[in-house]
């Protein structure tokens, strides 16, 4: 089956049935006539979408052949069919560019996991306590051949293989890792040296810049960086929720308006089976909105532009946030790294004196 799917912005002014005959215009234009499909208007969300799902399989009992070109050929059918029933289009930002889809800073759900990573294990002794501490942050599947985790709150969507992250996150890096803090052993090659010196370059202008003069005094710095960045996160969450509920809210608002005469004509109808069965969607989708606002304790009758002041303050908030976010989870991974190369290097000594020491014994 081939899954294709279509969204309009909450603002734009579409309704169900609308939204449904674009899509199947799109369907005919870019599918044709050779193939099943079947077609699906969600209402339920902050944002009006249609979903096609197609069969592979054609009227001829040929396959369908999904080439690389197939998601721009689809986007410009798209495009033009909105165009043509009078709809707005995503534009791209400059020319030459890829269009883009979000204004919202780039996730950084790696960096975060690395620095979740970087905190949880100083505070295990075993592989099996450090999954036990993982997973109250992250999903984690570590039933298979590579450990996969996605975090519970943060809006990460696909799971992420620690493996993939870097040498330090592999599953035989961490175990090395776990409890000792030993640093993790590399080739002594003169690409590896040269990587090295520049490291300690680095750390040396971050100890002297954050006037970090003892190893404590790290630890501190670590803590407070980690502290902030959880704050800001939970306080992220919380300004996606309301605004979320906002969308929800004035779109529930939008259908109740839409669909308000309709339930009014069902109070009169002489034969309401008939009248319902006719108005079915309709009548599904103004019932939900309703119920959905009176769990919210708002009135039917409220203007669903009244919000649109508060969601563009909670829109700028979350910009301002998630500027922050990312700022505090580079800031924290950089001193991390900054904090294995220390490690790293009082490792080396630790060795050093300790082949000294058996060499004198000899």
């Amino acid at each position: 089956m081939l899954s294709l799917r279509q969204s309009f912005h909450f603002d734009e002014n579409i309704t169900p049935e609308k939204a449904h005959e674009v899509m199947r215009q799109l369907a005919e234009a870019f599918i044709g006539n050779d193939y099943q499909y079947v077609i699906a208007t969600h209402i339920d969300q902050h944002c009006i979408h249609s979903h096609i799902m197609m069969n592979y399989i054609g009227s001829d009992y040929k396959k369908w052949h999904d080439k690389r070109q197939s998601a721009k050929l689809f986007q410009k059918v798209s495009d033009r069919i909105c165009k043509e029933n009078s709809l707005s289009i995503l534009e791209p930002e400059l020319p030459g560019r890829s269009r883009v889809y979000s204004k919202h800073p780039t996730r950084v759900y790696r960096k975060v996991l690395k620095n979740d990573i970087d905190w949880i294990i100083p505070k295990v002794s075993s592989w099996d306590q450090f999954l036990l501490e993982l997973s109250k942050q992250y999903f984690v599947k570590a039933s298979g051949k590579h450990i996969s985790v996605r975090h519970r709150t943060n809006g990460q969507k696909r799971n992420i293989r620690l493996y993939t992250l870097d040498s330090a996150y592999t599953e035989a890096a961490l175990k090395q890792r776990i409890g000792t803090e030993a640093p993790i052993i590399v080739e002594h090659t003169y690409s590896a040296q040269l990587s090295f010196a520049k490291q300690l370059f680095q750390t040396h202008r971050f100890l002297v810049k954050e006037q970090i003069t003892d190893y404590e005094s790290l630890h501190q710095y670590l803590n407070q960086n980690h502290r902030l960045q959880k704050e800001i996160e939970e306080d992220l969450n919380t300004c996606r929720e309301k605004l979320q509920e906002l969308q929800d809210i004035s779109s529930a608002l939008k259908i109740v308006d839409a669909y308000q005469d309709i339930a009014d004509e069902l109070k009169w109808a002489i034969l309401k089976d008939r009248f319902e069965a006719a108005h079915q969607k309709e009548l599904h989708a103004y019932r939900t909105a309703s119920a959905f606002l009176e769990q919210q304790q708002i009135n039917l009758t409220t203007d669903p532009n009244s919000f649109k002041a508060e969601q563009e303050a909670l829109t700028d908030q979350l910009k301002q946030l998630e500027q922050r976010y990312e700022a505090a989870v580079n800031r924290l991974h950089e001193t991390n790294q900054i904090k294995q190369t220390i490690d790293r290097i009082l490792q080396d000594r630790f060795e050093q004196k300790t082949k000294g020491r058996k060499q004198d014994d000899r």
